[in-house]
């Protein structure tokens, strides 16, 4: 094609047709530029359709991290809420008859009192910013999804405290009456009972259990949670609006 353009140019300049060499080579240029203008088009509609195809794939991903989010969350929802129920039940136990310590004993069995866990999915969200490709998001999926990582942060950060302070009253039990078995062990060692009898502190044993289930019933709320739920709802939802586009 070049060579053919080429021999024109040279047949006009041979010809002494100047006007129409201008002419032609005007023409030429616009070609040129014209063709560099669809090159450029073609070339960023290639790289936009490959943006649109990435940009739907980590929107992909981070329905499916939240969706994950969400099960965690309702999990921790219904344990905090059973609790509640099961704690309030054990409060009510009190007002009946003259409790004996073996009575409280059972019913505060009934409870669970270990400190409830939340973590959340990170690895979309760690790949859009190691990457910068978070940039490739809309403005508004952009802000929300940082104002969420945020929270989340925060939340965690408050969930895991509380579980070191139920570790310490943990500890405080255990340093009271040894192990949850070690009565029974030596029941049937007199020496080993004579020994420790002095050393078991049933009465801190029970004292450190009700503080543990009254921190934990007064420091963990559902609303925490309620309050991430609908935040992930509604980016979910900006996230499936994007996708519909």
């Amino acid at each position: 094609m070049i060579k053919f353009f080429r021999k024109i140019r040279q047949n006009l300049l041979m010809e002494n047709k100047t006007e129409k060499y201008f002419k032609y080579a005007i023409g030429e240029i616009i070609l040129v530029v014209v063709g560099i203008l669809i090159a450029l088009q073609l070339n960023l509609y290639k790289e936009n359709h490959q943006t649109s195809s990435v940009r739907k794939d980590y929107y992909n991903q981070l329905i499916d991290d939240l969706n994950s989010d969400k099960e965690n969350l309702e999990e921790n929802i219904l344990n905090i809420e059973s609790f509640n129920t099961a704690y309030n039940a054990y409060i009510e136990t009190f007002n009946g008859k003259d409790l004996s310590i073996e009575e409280m004993i059972t019913n505060r069995s009934q409870l669970n009192k270990g400190a409830s866990l939340i973590s959340f999915n990170s690895s979309t969200f760690e790949s859009l910013e190691k990457s910068g490709d978070i940039k490739i998001l809309s403005k508004e999926i952009r802000k929300k999804l940082l104002d969420l990582k945020s929270n989340q942060k925060l939340l965690v950060e408050r969930v895991n405290n509380n579980s070191l302070i139920q570790a310490e009253f943990l500890k405080e039990y255990f340093l009271a009456i040894g192990t949850g078995d070690l009565s029974e062990r030596i029941s049937t060692h007199p020496k080993l009972q004579d020994f420790l009898n002095t050393e078991i502190n049933h009465p801190k044993a029970a004292l450190v259990t009700e503080a543990n289930l009254y921190w934990k019933f007064r420091t963990e709320k559902s609303n925490d949670f309620n309050k991430m739920l609908s935040e992930i709802d509604e980016l979910i939802q900006l996230i499936n609006n994007e996708l519909k586009k």
